[in-house]
C-alpha cells in the first residue's frame, strides 16, 4: 500500500492542511506542539474512524480531543494506492459517532467505489485500530515504561494464527479450543455453578421434597376436618350480612321516600302562604286588580298632569302681554281709531307733504324772478359809454344767469330722484328759463359789442326793460300758484288736525311723524290683543285637558281604600305601582314554584311513594345503625371467609404437594441419570482440550522460530546483539542473563525502545508479506543515544525498501 497525499479541513490544531507523499521515508519536522501527533492520529482516523466513547476527560476521549479547536469542519481526505487501485477516502465527525460520514471514491473513475467499507482498515490490514496502533503506528510512548509486552493484542493473535493454519492446512486450533472451553463451562465454571452443579444441588433438593410429601397426607386430612366444621358459620354469616344489606337498601329507601314527601309537603306550603300573600295584596284593589299597561299610562297621565298644571299656572301668572296692551292703549291717547281712517290721515298727510313741497317751489321761483329782475336794475335811459365795456358787462351777466341756471338743472334732477316731483319739475322749468335768458342776454352782449353809439345803447336799455318786465309777470304768476296751493293745503291738513286733537297727539315734529306713531302703536295694540286671546284659549284648553286626565286619574285611584288628592296622586301612584309590582312578583314565584313542584312531583313520583308509604308493614331502624351492623357483620364474614379460604389453599397445597410425591420421585432417577451422562461428558472434553492445546502450542512454537529470528535480527541491525532475548508463543519478550531470564522493564528507557520497535517491525513483517502499509513513527527514538540512534537511521533506510515511511520529529 502506498499513500500519494493527505488533506485536513480541522482536526485538532490542524486546520486548511496538506501534505504529499513520496516513496520510501517522509520526514515532517516541527517544534513541539505543532501538530505531529495530531498529524499521526489523523492518519489512524481516516482508516478506523474515532469511534464512541464516553468518557469527560479530554485525554480519555479521543473525539473530544481532537475536535477543531476554532470550529468549522471536522475531517479531511486520504488518497492512497491499494491492490493495484487509487482510491480517496473522506471522512468528517460529528459530536457523536452516528453524525459521522465515510466516503470512498475510486481515483480512476471519479465516482464512489463499494470495494472497502468504513472499516477499510480492518478490510486492509486485517487487524483492528487497537493492533494497528501496536504495529505500524509507533510514538515515544507506545513501549516505553513497561508497555512492550502488551504489544500484540487478540486481533494481531488471530491473524497470525489464521496465516500459520493456513500455511500448514491443520483447520483452525482456536476455534475447536474455544468450544471446548465453553461446552465444559456449561458443565462447571468457578463458584460451583454450571449444568453440573446445579442438577447436583437440584437433585438435594427432590430429596429433600420427596420427604416432606410423605407427612403432608396426614396434614391435609386434619385440615379437611376443619374446613368442614368452619363452612356452616361462614354460610350462615353470609346470610346474616345478605339479610341486613336488603334492609339498608329498605331503610334507605324509606329515608329517601320521606325526604321526598317532606320535601314536597314543603314546597306546597311555601305555595300556599305565597298565594296568601298574593290575595292580601289583591285584597287592597277592592277585587279589581288593574294591569300593568293601565298602571303605566296611568303613571303616564299623573307626568302629563303635572306637566299640564305648571304651565296652567305659568300662563296665569305671566302678565306681560296685558302690561303691553296697557301702554300700547296709552301712548294711542286712550281711545282706539280704526286703522282705515288712520291710514286715510296717513295718505292726507303725504298729500300735504307734497302740496307743501309746491308751495316752496313756486315761492322759490317767485324770489328767484325777483332776483333777477332786481339784478337788472332801474329802467332808467343808459348813458353813452364806450360799447366794449357794456358788451363786456352784457357777457358777464349772461354767464352768471348760465350758471344759475344750471344750478337750477341739477337741483331738479335731485328732486326728481328723491320722489319731489314737483319741486324737480318747478327746479327745472326755472332752469330753463334762466338758460334761455342766458343765450338772450350773451346774444345781446355780443350784438352790444357790434353796435355803437347810441343806438346800440338804447337797443340795450329796451331790452332790458323788456326782460324785467317779464320777470315780475312770470312772478305773479308764481306767487298765484302758491297761494292756491296753501288753500288746498288748509282743506287737506283738517283730517290729520282733527286725528291729532282726538288723540292728544304732539304735532311738533310734523303730522306724518306724529299720525305714524299712532299707526303703530294702534298695529302693536291689535296684535297684542290678538296674542292675548290666543293665551287665553290656550289656558282654557289646558285647564281643559287637565281636568279631563284628573278625572281619568281619579278614577283609577278610587278602586283602592287609599284617601288622595289631586295634589298627591303621584305619591299614590307610585303606592299603586309598588304593591302591583309585588302582586306581580309573588305570582310569578307562585307560578314558578308551582311548576318546581309539578316537576318534583313527575320526577320523584310522589303519588306512587304517598301510596307506598301507606302499605309498608315495618319501620326500619336509620341506614346508620343498619350500616354500623353490616360493617361488624362484614368484618366477622371476611374473617372467616379468609380463614376457611386459608385452610382451603393449605389443604390443596399439602394435597398437590402429595400428589407431587410420584413426579417427584420420577424426576430424581431421571436427574440421577442425567449427572452420570453429564459427568462422563465433562471428563472427556477436558481431556480433548488438554489434547488440542497441546497441539496449538506445537504450531505456534514453530511460527515462534519465525518471530524470534526475526526479531533477532532486527535488534542486531539496532545494535543490540550483546544481549539475549526470548520470546513466548503470545511473544512476550524476556531477557535472559547470566542463564536466568529477567523483565524487560529492569532495562534502560533506550533499550525498551529499541525492544519494542524491534518487536513492532518483527509483527509487521510477519502480518504483513504482500500489501505493507506506512509506517508512521513519531520520535519513537527519543531515548536513543546517538550510536544507537545512528543505527537506527540505518534501519530506516533499509525498512525504506520495503516500507514507505512517515517519520515525525522536533529534531533536525
Amino acid at each position: 500500500m502506498k499513500l500519494d497525499r493527505l488533506y485536513i479541513a480541522g482536526f485538532g490544531n490542524l486546520q486548511d492542511f496538506s501534505y504529499e507523499f513520496t516513496d520510501g521515508i517522509n520526514v515532517l519536522s516541527a517544534p513541539n506542539g505543532w501538530g505531529k501527533s495530531t498529524l499521526a492520529a489523523f492518519l489512524r482516523a481516516m482508516f478506523y474512524g474515532l469511534g464512541d466513547s464516553r468518557a469527560r476527560s479530554v485525554a480519555e476521549n479521543v473525539r473530544k480531543r481532537y475536535t477543531p479547536w476554532t470550529g468549522g469542519s471536522f475531517g479531511g481526505s486520504l488518497e492512497l494506492e491499494a491492490n493495484g487501485k487509487r482510491y480517496r477516502i473522506e471522512r468528517f465527525f460529528g459530536t457523536k459517532e452516528s453524525e459521522d460520514t465515510f466516503t470512498l471514491f475510486s481515483l480512476e473513475t471519479g465516482k464512489e467505489s463499494e470495494d472497502y467499507t468504513e472499516n477499510i482498515g480492518e478490510e486492509l490490514f486485517g487487524i483492528d485500530a487497537d493492533g494497528f496502533s501496536r504495529t505500524v503506528f509507533m510514538d515515544v510512548s507506545a513501549h516505553a515504561h513497561g508497555k512492550v509486552e502488551k504489544a500484540v493484542n487478540n486481533s494481531i493473535s488471530t491473524k497470525l494464527n489464521d496465516l500459520l493454519q493456513a500455511e500448514n492446512d491443520l483447520g483452525n486450533y482456536e476455534h475447536a479450543i474455544d468450544a471446548l472451553v465453553r461446552r465444559k463451562r456449561q458443565y462447571k465454571t468457578t463458584g460451583e455453578r454450571g449444568e453440573i452443579y446445579a442438577g447436583e444441588r437440584r437433585l438435594l433438593e427432590l430429596q429433600r421434597q420427596i420427604e416432606i410429601c410423605q407427612g403432608q397426607k396426614a396434614q391435609a386430612q386434619e385440615l379437611d376436618a376443619q374446613i368442614a366444621q368452619l363452612q356452616p358459620v361462614v354460610a350462615e354469616s353470609e346470610q346474616c350480612l345478605q339479610a341486613l344489606q336488603r334492609d339498608m337498601t329498605r331503610a334507605a329507601g324509606q329515608r329517601e321516600r320521606r325526604t321526598i314527601l317532606e320535601t314536597y309537603s314543603r314546597m306546597r306550603s311555601e305555595i300556599t302562604l305565597a298565594k296568601k300573600q298574593a290575595d292580601a295584596i289583591r285584597a287592597q284593589f277592592k277585587g279589581e286588580v288593574p294591569t300593568q299597561t293601565e298602571a303605566e299610562s296611568i303613571q303616564i297621565a299623573v307626568g302629563q298632569l303635572g306637566t299640564l298644571q305648571g304651565r296652567a299656572q305659568q300662563l296665569h301668572a305671566d302678565h306681560t302681554l296685558k302690561d303691553a296692551i296697557a301702554q300700547s292703549y296709552s301712548r294711542m291717547g286712550g281711545c282706539l281709531t280704526p286703522l282705515e281712517e288712520i291710514d286715510r290721515a296717513l295718505a292726507a298727510c303725504n298729500e300735504l307733504r307734497d302740496i307743501e313741497g309746491e308751495i316752496r317751489a313756486h315761492a322759490a321761483l317767485a324770489a328767484s324772478l325777483q332776483d333777477q329782475a332786481d339784478a337788472i336794475g332801474d329802467l332808467t335811459p343808459p348813458q353813452i359809454g364806450k360799447p366794449g365795456k357794456k358788451a363786456k358787462a352784457g357777457k358777464v351777466f349772461g354767464v352768471v344767469l348760465a350758471s344759475l341756471s344750471a344750478a337750477m338743472l341739477i337741483t331738479a334732477a335731485v328732486m326728481l330722484i328723491m320722489s319731489k316731483i314737483v319741486m324737480g319739475i318747478i327746479s327745472g322749468i326755472g332752469g330753463l328759463a334762466l338758460l334761455g335768458l342766458a343765450v338772450y342776454v350773451l346774444l345781446g352782449a355780443v350784438s352790444a359789442a357790434q353796435l355803437s353809439g347810441r343806438a346800440k345803447r338804447a337797443a340795450d336799455a329796451a331790452f332790458k326793460i323788456e326782460t324785467k318786465k317779464r320777470l315780475l309777470e312770470q312772478r305773479e304768476r308764481e306767487l298765484g300758484l302758491a297761494q292756491e296751493y296753501k288753500e288746498r293745503y288748509a282743506d287737506k291738513a283738517a283730517v290729520p288736525v282733527a286725528l291729532a286733537q282726538k288723540h292728544g297727539l304732539d304735532i311738533h315734529g310734523g303730522y306724518v311723524s306724529a299720525i305714524s306713531a299712532l299707526r303703530s302703536a294702534t298695529d302693536q295694540y291689535l296684535r297684542l290683543c290678538e296674542q292675548q286671546s290666543a293665551k287665553d284659549a290656550l289656558y282654557e284648553g289646558i285647564v281643559a285637558e287637565a281636568d279631563a286626565l284628573w278625572d281619568r286619574i281619579s278614577a283609577f285611584l278610587s278602586r283602592r281604600d287609599n284617601p288622595f288628592d289631586r295634589d298627591h296622586c303621584a305619591l299614590a301612584i307610585a303606592e299603586l305601582l309598588t304593591l302591583l309590582s309585588d302582586l306581580q312578583r309573588r305570582d310569578r314565584e307562585i307560578a314558578q314554584k308551582e311548576q318546581a313542584a309539578r316537576a318534583y312531583a313527575s320526577e320523584k313520583n310522589v303519588r306512587a311513594l304517598a301510596e307506598q308509604g301507606s302499605q309498608e308493614e315495618q319501620e326500619l331502624p336509620d341506614p346508620e345503625e343498619l350500616s354500623a351492623r353490616w360493617e361488624q357483620s362484614r368484618t366477622l364474614y371476611q374473617q372467616q371467609s379468609a380463614q376457611l379460604a386459608a385452610l382451603v389453599q393449605k389443604a390443596e397445597t399439602l394435597y398437590e404437594s402429595a400428589d407431587a410425591y410420584g413426579t417427584l420421585v420420577a424426576e430424581k432417577q431421571a436427574l440421577e441419570d442425567k449427572l452420570r451422562v453429564q459427568n462422563a461428558n465433562y471428563t472427556a472434553i477436558a481431556y480433548a482440550e488438554k489434547y488440542l492445546t497441546e497441539a496449538k502450542e506445537n504450531l505456534s512454537s514453530r511460527y515462534l522460530d519465525k518471530m524470534q529470528t526475526a526479531f533477532t535480527q532486527r535488534m542486531e541491525q539496532m545494535g543490540g546483539e550483546q544481549k539475549q532475548f526470548s520470546m513466548d508463543t503470545d511473544f512476550g519478550i524476556t531477557q535472559r542473563e547470566k542463564g536466568k531470564s529477567r523483565s524487560i522493564e529492569y532495562l534502560s528507557s533506550g533499550w525498551r525502545d529499541m525492544v519494542g520497535f524491534c518487536l513492532r517491525l518483527s509483527l509487521a513483517d510477519g502480518l504483513f508479506d504482500t500489501e505493507k502499509p506506512c509506517l508512521v513513527l513519531d520520535d519513537p527514538f527519543v531515548y536513543l543515544d546517538s550510536e544507537r540512534a545512528e543505527a537506527a537511521r540505518r534501519l530506516l533506510d533499509e525498512l525504506a525498501k520495503d516500507y514507505q515511511i512517515l517519520y515525525l520529529t522536533c529534531r533536525e
